[in-house]
């Protein structure tokens, strides 16, 4: 059980921030915590709601990252093409904060970037994207890439091709 210092705040009718320097915590952990509040002399006392946060962990596991890219025809010439996957990470890291970053979806011809999106990861570890080619491209090499957070290391999924037909 920790517990930090009292401080005095000026009166006001509004909300006020506050902030606590915290040290000696162990990586990985999940702490809970709440304000306690005393106006005035100690009469009144007010108890704040149980909030969380985790340490980041000393290293970072790498998560797995799946990923699926399938083309579409659209009724006037474009191509649509979908990539859609998600990010696997070990269950002692709450979704909260492991599904927390962004996704590089990068299409190329060769080794040079034809198109290229970044998506945020949803709150249950599962991106998508959609990029509209205005005409038809030889076969492109798809690269999916998860940039990593606090709690996750970056990672990349199976490098894939895709065909338009």
């Amino acid at each position: 059980s920790y517990s930090t210092t009292g401080g005095a705040l000026p009166a006001s009718s509004s909300a006020l921030s506050v902030a606590s320097a915290l040290t000696g915590l162990n990586s990985g952990t999940i702490y809970h915590y709440r304000l306690i509040a005393t106006h005035g002399t100690g009469n009144t006392t007010a108890f704040g709601s149980d909030a969380t946060f985790m340490t980041y962990p000393r290293q970072r596991p790498v998560p797995h990252v799946h990923a699926s890219t399938k083309p579409r025809r659209l009724s006037h010439k474009p191509y649509a093409v979908g990539t859609r996957g998600s990010i696997s990470h070990p269950s002692w890291i709450p979704a909260q904060f492991a599904c927390t970053g962004n996704v590089e979806i990068r299409f190329l011809r060769g080794r040079r970037t034809v198109a290229s999106s970044f998506v945020a990861l949803a709150p249950n570890c599962t991106y998508s994207s959609q990029i509209v080619f205005a005409h038809r491209h030889k076969p492109l090499s798809v690269r999916v890439r998860f940039l990593g957070n606090g709690y996750l290391a970056p990672n990349h999924a199976a490098r894939s091709e895709v065909r338009f037909s």
